[in-house]
């Protein structure tokens, strides 16, 4: 299978190889995966464009086998994917996937991510999966993320995030939010604050040393800053 990803000159042929690949699930597949979603300069050009070697379909089918496998050795390339691919769609899928395998460990990068991406696609998955963990750290870089965010999409999907996590800090914006321009954020601000409300009485949502329980998925991610292995990294 591995040999048929690499070698086919059809790419559906090499996308039923990775599909098949994440069928199997084995960690053994994640380095010649990783060679899959590389970027290789442009011949006769100097190097200074480069194109990758699969196309969108089938690097979105990469993503998917990674989240599939979800070994340690996938995080510096789901990381890679989310930072570095040219196409959101990627981006997006792999930020999706990132923060679904990596959980609270992956928080920082996906934030970091999240607030340099360039493509409302890829921050509403961002934002969904942000909102979709236990964890305090997110809380502030949404709150500011939505100040500035001119997407409405982007900006119904912080509110909800925030509804969703349950943290106090988020209650002015929410109430901001009932008069935000949009009709879905408006729509969404009073769900988030009786969310809000009802979590106001629950145990509060994990605290931001929630990493502390992450440490074999820290370690893969390299560290808070992003930095990916030697080797693993998409080019």
């Amino acid at each position: 299978l591995i040999q048929v990803m690499r070698d086919d000159v059809h790419a559906g042929v090499r996308r039923e190889a990775i599909q098949a690949l994440e069928r199997i699930g084995s960690p053994r597949a994640v380095p010649a995966l990783a060679e899959r979603v590389k970027f290789e300069p442009v011949s006769g050009l100097g190097g200074l464009l480069k194109r990758p070697r699969e196309g969108t379909e089938n690097r979105r089918a990469v993503v998917l086998a990674l989240r599939k496998i979800r070994s340690p050795e996938v995080f510096p390339v789901l990381h890679a994917m989310l930072t570095e691919d040219s196409d959101p769609v990627v981006r997006a899928a792999a930020g999706e996937a990132y923060l679904d395998v990596g959980r609270e460990a992956a928080v920082p990068n996906a934030v970091q991510a999240l607030l340099t991406d360039s493509s409302a696609r890829v921050r509403v998955w961002l934002v969904e999966g942000l909102g979709d963990l236990p964890d305090r750290r997110s809380v502030q870089p949404l709150i500011e993320l939505y100040a500035t965010e001119k997407n409405p999409e982007v900006r119904e999907r912080i509110v909800w995030a925030l509804g969703h996590l349950g943290d106090a800090r988020a209650r002015p914006l929410i109430e901001r939010a009932r008069t935000d321009s949009d009709s879905s954020v408006q729509e969404m601000a009073q769900e988030a604050l009786t969310a809000l409300n009802a979590a106001s009485g629950k145990a509060p949502v994990a605290a931001a040393g929630a990493e502390e329980n992450a440490g074999v998925l820290a370690q893969a991610l390299g560290n808070e800053r992003g930095e990916v292995p030697t080797g693993v990294a998409v080019a």
